[in-house]
């Protein structure tokens, strides 16, 4: 088990899951899912939670999962359990401890279980990330600030772990939502479990880091950004006219292609912002276009930032990204023939011409680039 106290991380004994479950018990007592699961309270209604937090321990302390936690004298205040991507097996004593918990809180617990987890599974986000299972912290010390610490420990492990994008996690509590949106999560799927329980899954994705460069998806606050770009003349004469003429259609547009593909493929356009200023300089990223095979890398710079050798800086940077996160062997990019300075920075940035395509509905020549496996 891993205990973060912010820095260092330190490594403690599985001996003291007992604190991990003690903190969570307090945490959870009146959490929306415990109390869908656990039913009516009843005299013994302390032990079932206990013994329900338990068996959601257990599943990541016999994993070897990572817990971090935060410490007060010595005494575990806070804690998040987490899960790391990939295809994790269940050890063979974790199914006699599911088997015996289950029997024990009854057939009824386990149906009302089974059908929150029915929901998670169906909305979960597609792409390798890390997933907050529970986050609490002593009611004793709430409000303090130390479920944010643990979730900046936690996005922290997710920037250093190869082929990780993002972490995730999901609130059946609405008044969570806000709280989670401030750290930097998104909403990216609310559904109802039940009748009374609904369900949001938030992922928060790591930003992409050049020299001069963070690249991060766009929000709807990006809206004037976009308004601007979309309408640039080499925007129209290159790419199209989007018909993006307000500040609402730009939110649209952010939502309607580039949230939705971030929720559907786990990537999409990023956002390009400057260092230090802050500024929005363009657009780059990964695209799964209709009429093509491979994912497309895109980009499009403002005039005012062009020449500075951005568009090169962010392309190399999403290519990278695809070929060593998403596992992308090929990737190709799609330009009208005459584009000078889009054909340069792709050249420079490894692809070389291959044909001319028209995409699907189109009546325009493109010249498609490619590299990788597969040509």
């Amino acid at each position: 088990m891993t205990i973060n106290t912010g820095t260092p991380v330190l490594d403690f004994r599985a001996t003291r899951g007992d604190e991990v479950v003690d903190v969570l018990c307090d945490a959870f007592r009146d959490y929306p899912v415990m109390r869908h699961v656990l039913g009516a309270r009843g005299p013994d209604d302390d032990r079932r939670l206990r013994r329900l937090v338990h068996l959601f321990v257990s599943a990541r302390l016999l994993s070897a999962h990572p817990i971090y936690a935060i410490e007060d004298a010595g005494r575990l205040i806070a804690v998040g359990t987490t899960t790391p991507p990939g295809e994790h097996p269940r050890p063979p004593e974790f199914q006699a401890l599911r088997d015996a918990t289950w029997a024990e809180l009854g057939a009824g617990a386990l149906t009302r279980y089974e059908e929150i987890v029915a929901v998670w599974e169906a909305v979960a986000f597609p792409e390798p990330h890390l997933h907050i299972n529970m986050l609490g912290t002593r009611r004793s010390h709430a409000e303090r600030g130390y479920g944010r610490r643990i979730l900046e420990a936690v996005q922290e492990a997710s920037r250093r772990r190869p082929a990780t994008v993002g972490v995730s996690l999901t609130t059946e509590d609405p008044n969570n939502v806000p709280m989670y949106e401030h750290c930097g999560y998104r909403v990216i799927h609310h559904a109802r479990a039940t009748e009374s329980l609904e369900t949001w899954l938030l992922f928060r994705p790591n930003e992409l880091d050049t020299d001069r460069l963070t690249l991060r998806w766009a929000t709807e606050a990006d809206a004037p950004f976009f308004l601007e770009l979309l309408n640039d003349a080499d925007w129209i004469r290159y790419i199209g006219d989007r018909g993006v003429k307000t500040l609402e259609a730009a939110r649209g547009y952010v939502a309607d292609k580039l949230t939705a593909s971030y929720v559907k493929h786990g990537f999409g356009l990023y956002v390009a912002v400057e260092k230090p200023s802050g500024d929005p300089v363009g657009i780059c990223g990964l695209i799964r276009r209709a009429g093509l095979e491979d994912v497309d890398v895109g980009f499009a710079m403002l005039p005012r930032f062009r020449g500075k050798g951005y568009a090169l800086e962010a392309t190399r940077a999403v290519m990278d990204l695809g070929r060593d996160v998403f596992g992308l062997r090929r990737l190709v990019a799609i330009t009208i023939p005459d584009n000078r300075g889009s054909i340069r920075v792709l050249e420079r940035a490894g692809l070389t011409y291959e044909r001319t395509i028209r995409l699907p509905d189109d009546d325009c020549d493109l010249a498609l680039y490619g590299c990788g496996a597969d040509r």
